[in-house]
């Protein structure tokens, strides 16, 4: 199971807060396609993964050439695309969506 946590405002620091109640493991966004390398360990069905996701873990510039650039992001979001969809949501178990509150 994984729970993925958006955001990393006072929101998303209370959802952490409470899923820390439960025997759960830490995934960083950076190595999440990596865990996935690992998909049929039989430890994973017995385990609680979270996962904490930032606008940088699902937001790209569309020109590949291009960094990311959170204030460029905010003033210009159509030169950015989600891929939130693709590297994110196939895998997860429960989303708490707590970015842009």
């Amino acid at each position: 199971m994984i729970f993925a946590v958006t955001g990393r405002g006072r929101t998303a620091q209370g959802v952490l807060e409470v899923l820390e109640n439960l025997p759960i493991k830490y995934i960083k966004a950076s190595d999440f396609e990596k865990f996935w390398e690992t998909k049929d360990d039989p430890i994973h069905r017995k385990s609680i993964y979270v996962v904490n996701i930032n606008t940088e873990d699902c937001i790209v510039p569309r020109d590949p050439d291009a960094k990311f650039d959170k204030a460029d992001f905010y003033k210009n979001p159509s030169k950015y695309r989600s891929i939130f969809k693709e590297r994110f949501l196939p895998y997860i178990s429960a989303l708490f969506h707590c970015i842009y509150w």
